[in-house]
């Protein structure tokens, strides 16, 4: 992955992170901090609290898209070392029910930065692992013909 260190990795995706939040843009309130970075694993952890819940007490599934839609694609930009992208297939799934207010850790993984970049997201319990709330898979395409126009 581009040859950065786990702190390198990790410094990247907190300035991604923090641009997010500051744009104003789509999913710039998601309230996510992020734990730790695996640069040989192309994995990252975010941790954040459950406050975006439906009348089923599970996460929402529109919640959990917006935050796999923005954590995979900054982290496939991250890897790829290219915005060039477009989204081709978001997919979200919701498992259990959650109490408001628990720390969840979301566990992001590039499973594959070539053509087609994809990524996987898993929601899981702070506290125990094994508790999965919720998992999100994201396929993109890369618009290398947006890069050659530069």
């Amino acid at each position: 992955m581009m040859g950065l260190s786990n702190k390198q990795l990790y410094d990247a995706v907190v300035v991604e992170l923090e641009h997010i939040a500051s744009s104003g843009t789509f999913g710039s309130d998601l309230d996510i901090i992020v734990e730790q970075a695996y640069a040989q694993e192309r994995k990252f952890v975010f941790r954040t609290t459950s406050r975006e819940t439906n009348p089923s007490l599970t996460l929402d599934e529109g919640w959990v898209a917006t935050a796999a839609d923005v954590l995979t694609s900054m982290l496939i930009s991250v890897c790829t070392g290219t915005v060039f992208h477009t989204s081709t297939s978001l997919s979200a799934s919701v498992f259990r029910r959650i109490d408001y207010a628990t720390e969840i850790l979301i566990e992001c993984s590039v499973n594959s930065a070539l053509q087609p970049p994809c990524a996987t997201a898993v929601f899981r319990d702070a506290r125990d692992s094994r508790i999965i709330y919720a998992t999100a898979s994201h396929t993109k395409f890369l618009k290398p013909s947006l890069i050659a126009n530069l």
